[in-house]
Protein backbone atom coordinates (compact mmCIF):
# COMPACT_ATOMS: atom_id res chain seq x y z
CA UNK A 1 0.00 0.00 0.00
CA UNK A 2 3.14 2.64 0.65
CA UNK A 3 3.33 2.91 -3.10
CA UNK A 4 -0.16 3.42 -4.24
CA UNK A 5 0.01 7.12 -3.57
CA UNK A 6 3.04 8.00 -5.72
CA UNK A 7 1.27 5.86 -8.68
CA UNK A 8 -2.04 5.83 -8.39
CA UNK A 9 -4.79 8.69 -9.24
CA UNK A 10 -7.62 6.49 -8.65
CA UNK A 11 -8.07 3.97 -6.32
CA UNK A 12 -10.63 1.08 -5.88
CA UNK A 13 -11.66 -0.37 -2.70
CA UNK A 14 -12.97 -4.29 -3.40
CA UNK A 15 -14.66 -6.16 -0.38
CA UNK A 16 -15.90 -10.02 -1.12
CA UNK A 17 -16.29 -8.77 -5.19
CA UNK A 18 -17.87 -5.49 -4.16
CA UNK A 19 -17.04 -2.46 -4.87
CA UNK A 20 -16.90 -0.70 -1.48
CA UNK A 21 -15.43 2.71 -2.41
CA UNK A 22 -13.55 4.36 -5.69
CA UNK A 23 -11.78 7.81 -5.01
CA UNK A 24 -8.27 9.29 -4.59
CA UNK A 25 -5.65 8.16 -2.71
CA UNK A 26 -6.50 11.08 -0.45
CA UNK A 27 -10.23 9.87 -0.30
CA UNK A 28 -9.31 6.49 0.10
CA UNK A 29 -6.47 6.36 2.77
CA UNK A 30 -8.29 9.21 4.95
CA UNK A 31 -10.90 6.28 5.60
CA UNK A 32 -9.03 4.00 7.85
CA UNK A 33 -11.94 1.94 8.73
CA UNK A 34 -13.28 1.51 5.07
CA UNK A 35 -9.68 -0.07 4.67
CA UNK A 36 -9.94 -2.21 7.71
CA UNK A 37 -13.27 -3.82 6.93
CA UNK A 38 -12.04 -4.57 3.25
CA UNK A 39 -8.41 -6.31 5.17
CA UNK A 40 -6.19 -3.36 4.18
CA UNK A 41 -3.60 -1.79 5.70
CA UNK A 42 -2.61 2.10 5.68
CA UNK A 43 0.54 3.45 3.66
CA UNK A 44 2.94 3.39 6.80
CA UNK A 45 3.01 7.10 6.81
CA UNK A 46 -0.70 6.99 7.44
CA UNK A 47 -0.59 4.92 10.07
CA UNK A 48 1.81 7.72 12.25
CA UNK A 49 -0.33 10.06 11.34
CA UNK A 50 -3.48 8.02 12.54
CA UNK A 51 -1.61 6.86 16.12
CA UNK A 52 -0.92 11.00 16.38
CA UNK A 53 -4.85 11.79 15.81
CA UNK A 54 -5.43 8.83 18.46
CA UNK A 55 -3.24 10.89 20.92
CA UNK A 56 -4.99 14.03 20.38
CA UNK A 57 -3.46 15.56 18.08
CA UNK A 58 -4.55 17.70 15.43
CA UNK A 59 -2.83 16.18 12.09
CA UNK A 60 -4.89 15.32 9.10
CA UNK A 61 -3.73 11.62 8.22
CA UNK A 62 -0.67 12.04 5.15
CA UNK A 63 -0.25 9.31 2.96
CA UNK A 64 3.49 10.16 1.05
CA UNK A 65 6.86 11.45 3.03
CA UNK A 66 6.46 14.30 1.24
CA UNK A 67 3.17 15.07 2.37
CA UNK A 68 4.27 14.18 5.88
CA UNK A 69 7.17 16.55 6.22
CA UNK A 70 5.05 19.30 4.87
CA UNK A 71 2.28 18.36 8.47
CA UNK A 72 5.22 18.31 10.50
CA UNK A 73 6.74 21.21 9.81
CA UNK A 74 3.29 23.10 9.82
CA UNK A 75 2.99 21.36 13.55
CA UNK A 76 6.67 22.07 14.28
CA UNK A 77 5.49 25.87 13.82
CA UNK A 78 2.29 26.36 15.39
CA UNK A 79 4.08 24.71 18.47
CA UNK A 80 6.71 27.31 18.20
CA UNK A 81 4.03 30.07 17.41
CA UNK A 82 2.85 29.48 20.68
CA UNK A 83 5.35 29.26 22.70
CA UNK A 84 6.59 32.44 21.04
CA UNK A 85 9.73 31.16 19.93
CA UNK A 86 10.86 31.63 15.87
Amino acid sequence: MDVVPYFAERVFVLHHGKLEADGSPEEIFNDPELLRKAHLKLPRVAEVFEMLQQEGIDVDIQITAETARDEILRIIGSVHQKAGMK
